[in-house]
């Protein structure tokens, strides 16, 4: 790691700020007939030109006495080096300015810190036992306290094509695998947007280059969605077997696939939200929930059979929240949704009916916005499915629903 410690002010008519400002970076500068040498304390290149400026200006309109004693280090007054930046230091400062959602802040430091525990190498016995990749807190410490000079980015191309290639030659585990590493440097990479460098360039001395500097996405493949699902026939299983066993989960299960809602949007989904009278559900943000972008607001209509099970709902409703949860969910964890009980029944039964997917109750959503699609095109799915651009639902969310046999009079013979 370079740190720039120290520029040369020498007397000369033709030195000039601009020139000082570019190099003042170099160990020596050799001009003029006098020269001072002044510790500039910073291994970050804008802090260290920023002093440089400050003490140039101040030699031009003060003289060499005053401009020695005011910036000229001396032995009993040594300043210590700067601190080097942590993982932990990182997330901290980080965590003050960063804008997006809490849970979306969450997914950063869990991506962050499996690529940096699968890079240094660090065990975590807990680590599988606890289902989380956060792991237990002596394993975190760890992490946190690993200088971010050690990650690189050679480092991080090393982990990718190693994590990738040990999925294997099964071509959907290697797909597989290649979405899970883009997500994880997705993820991460949210520590070092541009909204948040200059604020961490304040409070912290990063490396150069940053730990994600270069490295890019791997191609996955296609991602389309391929419906395996008889949505007819696993609707009139949800309604024997959830829909008087199971009715919060059933409620789930409509709201997921009817709606086409998120996991996320409907655990927090409002009474209030919801216009039985208008047959409108209305997906916005509360003070309970931030949703995923300003895009995924919106208004869907709903169909009279839809209006008529709310209705049943809301008469049994014990607070403003369309799923009913025990007391002793209300204040899930953000690692958990505040119906993880309804979701985890319904996962469960989903499984049972061939749902194989990762995301089952997503998979949900992937169906209906499919459906639409084929019944009425490629943008009322995407408004149905709120998306940011269409290209996101054509590149994931269609799948051939229709049969296309073109006639053109082809004669077959016997």
């Amino acid at each position: 790691m370079v740190t720039y410690t120290a520029f040369e002010i020498t007397t000369s008519d033709k030195l000039d700020p601009n020139e000082l400002f570019i190099h003042h970076l170099l160990p020596t500068l050799f001009t003029g007939n006098r020269r001072k040498r002044f510790s500039l304390h910073s291994s970050n290149k804008n802090e260290a030109a920023n002093l440089a400026s400050q003490i140039f200006s101040f030699l031009v309109g003060n003289g060499w006495a005053e401009t020695i004693a005011k910036y000229k280090s001396h032995p009993s007054d040594t300043v210590k080096p700067p601190h080097e930046a942590t993982v932990g230091d990182l997330i901290r400062v980080a965590e003050k300015y960063a804008t997006v959602r809490e849970r979306t802040f969450q997914t950063y430091i869990k991506s962050l810190r499996k690529i940096v525990a699968d890079i240094m190498e660090v065990p975590d016995e807990k680590k599988h036992q606890s289902g989380n990749c956060t792991g237990n807190k002596e394993w975190k410490e760890s992490i946190d306290a690993t200088p971010l000079s050690a990650i690189t980015p050679l480092k991080v191309q090393g982990w990718k094509q190693t994590y990738i290639k040990q999925s294997g030659k099964d071509a959907s585990a290697k797909r597989k695998a290649t979405v899970t590493t883009n997500s994880l440097i997705r993820n991460a990479k949210g520590f070092f947007s541009k909204k948040l460098l200059p604020f961490l360039h304040e409070e912290l001395v990063l490396p150069t280059p940053l730990p994600f500097e270069g490295v890019r996405s791997e191609k996955a493949g296609s991602v389309r969605y391929h419906s395996k699902i008889d949505a007819v026939k696993l609707m009139g299983q949800a309604d024997k077997e959830l829909k008087d066993k199971h009715p919060q989960a059933y409620t789930v299960f409509l709201l997921a696939f009817v709606c086409g809602l998120r996991v996320s949007e409907i655990d927090h989904l409002l009474w209030e939200s919801v216009d039985l009278d208008q047959g409108l559900l209305h997906v916005r943000s509360t003070k309970y929930h931030t949703l995923k972008s300003e895009d995924s607001e919106g208004i869907l209509d709903l169909s009279d059979e839809m209006c008529k099970h709310l209705q049943n709902r809301v008469r049994k409703a014990a607070d403003d929240f369309v799923i009913m949860v025990d007391k002793s969910a209300q204040n899930a964890s953000l690692s958990k949704y505040r119906c993880q009980k309804h979701c985890d029944v319904l996962i469960k039964w989903l499984r049972n009916k061939g749902v194989k997917a990762q995301k089952p109750i997503h998979t949900l959503r992937k169906e209906i916005g499919s459906l639409v699609a084929a019944e009425q095109g490629i943008f009322a799915a995407s408004r149905y499915l709120r998306h940011s651009n269409i290209q996101i639902t054509a590149a994931v969310y269609l799948d051939k629903k229709n049969k296309v046999v073109p006639s053109i009079g082809i004669r077959v013979c016997a």
